[in-house]
């Protein structure tokens, strides 16, 4: 187990969650008695900078999926108020290349959106690494997890001599993926000139960590940043950040940064005490959370009716594996094609249609959403809470929770 901090470097770790050996969220089973590989995912805090980690993430080859069809997505419904303040950034340059637009460069698909969004707005000439050709891999299946560990920076500096330095570089939900967030800082700051401008994103985990919900911790995301120590990794390394957004979503806020690539002084300081306090609350919180969401679940079996899962992602798959429920369900609903038939990773769940929720023995559906996208499925289960079905949400912050459902509960009781 790792003893010393990806981001500050010093070895005061503290071990603040053990969660077992896990199999990759995204490892679905073609039978229920298919063997699947098992890591251990261990959570640390740095008690120097604050940064929650994983310990020892798991390998690259064993996280990359299997499936072609399996895609990850970000909101988006920031990018648009993201790209106003980035042409601000970028006008400021403007004078440096009068004669043509700001070449921009987008380091992997995540970006595509910010780059047609810079594009129609006639803001900068816009381009993206190619996997193959760029970072010589070749697998297509392969994504994020090994897009991290194939830009490094000797790479960045040769595909910059060779396609010239971008005038701005956009990175967006990859640095949390980073097994060495520090090599990949370095590499992104190698494929922009000078005086550039570099732009992070990366999610909010301060929401889910205040809220001891563990659901969103992954094998995929080594580091937890939030605004805070973020500032503290980017500072340690000289960066000049120019602006840091934070723009708010009901489970997992986004944070943006715009850094100018010129170096500075690396400024080390002290982490905030209140990062340092929320570590330790979530450390402290795990257990009991775990014991409350299996005695609800059965009390809920035992009054209302049996009880299912909507949404077979990898939030359900950690809410399911983690709290050891998976005794307790009937299988995962999800209507996508390509999941139909196949078993959770883990639990060995079945994944099952909609069709399950017209079982008049189903009493309740966890679901696996965001409170926007829970609100659709209400909707459109009508039928369902019609007849007396519940439909309830596994995420600590929603406010159709497991756990304000329990509190309800004790309070009518």
């Amino acid at each position: 187990m790792r003893g010393h901090c990806l981001i500050c470097g010093l070895g005061r770790m503290q071990l603040i969650v053990d969660l077992g050996p896990q199999p990759p969220s995204n490892r679905f089973l073609r039978s229920a008695d298919e063997a699947t590989p098992l890591h251990p995912l261990r959570v640390m805090q740095c008690e120097g900078c604050g940064l929650v980690q994983l310990a020892d993430p798991m390998p690259v080859d064993m996280v990359r999926s299997r499936f072609e069809w399996l895609t990850y997505n970000e909101p988006e419904g920031h990018l648009d108020r993201l790209v106003d303040r980035l042409a601000d950034w970028m006008t400021g340059q403007a004078g440096e290349r009068p004669s043509d637009l700001p070449d921009v460069l987008g380091v992997t698909y995540k970006d595509d959106s910010t780059l047609a969004r810079l594009a129609r707005r006639g803001l900068g000439h816009t381009r993206r690494l190619d996997p193959a050709t760029d970072l010589e891999v070749h697998d297509p299946l392969a994504s994020l997890e090994t897009f991290q560990r194939a830009l490094t920076p000797a790479r960045a500096r040769a595909l910059a001599e060779r396609q010239g330095a971008a005038d701005v570089v956009v990175a967006r939900h990859i640095l949390e993926h980073a097994h060495d967030p520090a090599a990949f800082l370095e590499a992104c700051c190698e494929l922009a000139r000078p005086g550039g401008l570099i732009v992070f994103e990366v999610p909010d985990s301060s929401t889910f960590l205040e809220a001891c919900d563990y659901s969103f911790l992954w094998e995929e995301h080594v580091c937890y940043f939030t605004p805070a120590t973020l500032q503290y990794f980017l500072a340690a390394r000289g960066l000049h950040v120019g602006e840091t957004l934070v723009f708010p979503y009901s489970l997992e806020n986004s944070i943006n940064a715009i850094l100018v690539n010129s170096r500075g002084m690396a400024v080390d300081h002290a982490a905030d005490p209140a990062e340092i306090a929320r570590g330790r609350r979530f450390a402290q919180g795990f257990d009991r959370r775990r014991a409350g969401y299996r005695r609800r679940i059965e009390a809920l079996k035992a009054s209302v009716g049996r009880v299912a899962v909507f949404g077979a992602g990898h939030l359900a798959t950690k809410f399911i594996n983690f709290n050891g429920v998976a005794d307790l369900l009937e299988g995962v609903v999800d209507d996508s094609p390509n999941k139909r038939h196949l078993f959770m990773p883990g639990s060995r769940l079945p994944i099952v249609g909609s069709s399950l929720l017209a079982d008049p023995s189903l009493g309740v559906c966890l679901m696996s959403l965001s409170p926007e996208s829970e609100q659709k499925v209400v909707a459109a289960q009508k039928p369902f809470v019609a007849r007396g079905g519940q439909l309830l949400s596994m995420f600590a912050c929603s406010p159709r929770s497991l756990e304000c459902d329990a509190r309800r509960a004790g309070e009518a009781g």
